[in-house]
């Protein structure tokens, strides 16, 4: 086997559409946005507070912890509330608009359907997550917290975005509409 053939196989096309569709629309930059600035303003409340409490800068050294802490759980609340906002219509939105038949007679098989539907939905999450990131290496920086508390954190939200992910995709394929 070559790698065009590989390649072809890995295609997922309709991963692609359903991608380049959420490119397109207007709510997906809005959400990304508003996500970042809410998280951008979760830090700087916490390092204004940090700074208003101590005399000297240097005190807040070590305080990273705290700000990992509030980041973590604000990312753990966008995943509990947006995603399954954006997952539940991932499959009942193809039998409302009755293009879920025309995929079924497709090359695509159901598992590779909910597969590539799982990863549509997963990935702008995961852009999402990935927003906090310079404002983890903050918290880094400011001490008190450890590498692999870091990946721990990352690892944790992944694994939560998964589970949500897969209700509502579960979800989606269970219910005619996505209300």
């Amino acid at each position: 086997m070559n790698f065009h053939n590989l390649f072809a196989s890995l295609e997922l096309p309709l991963l692609k559409r359903e991608l380049i569709e959420n490119s397109h629309k207007k709510r997906t930059y809005v959400i990304r946005i508003l996500v970042a600035l809410i998280f951008l303003l979760v830090m700087l409340v916490f390092y204004s507070e940090q700074i208003a409490r101590h005399k000297n800068v240097l005190q807040v050294m070590g305080q990273g912890r705290e700000l990992a802490m509030i980041l973590f759980v604000c990312n753990l609340v966008a995943i509990y509330i947006l995603l399954p906002a954006m997952a539940c219509s991932a499959i009942s939105a193809e039998r409302e608009k009755q293009t879920l038949s025309l995929i079924l007679i497709s090359r695509i098989t159901p598992g590779g359907l909910i597969a590539e539907k799982f990863l549509s939905r997963l990935v702008p999450m995961i852009a999402l997550m990935l927003i906090t990131l310079p404002m983890l290496s903050i918290s880094y920086m400011l001490g008190g917290l450890k590498l692999e508390a870091v990946f721990a954190a990352l690892i944790g939200l992944f694994t939560a975005a998964l589970q949500v992910n897969s209700a509502a995709i579960m979800c989606s394929a269970l219910f005619r509409t996505a209300l």
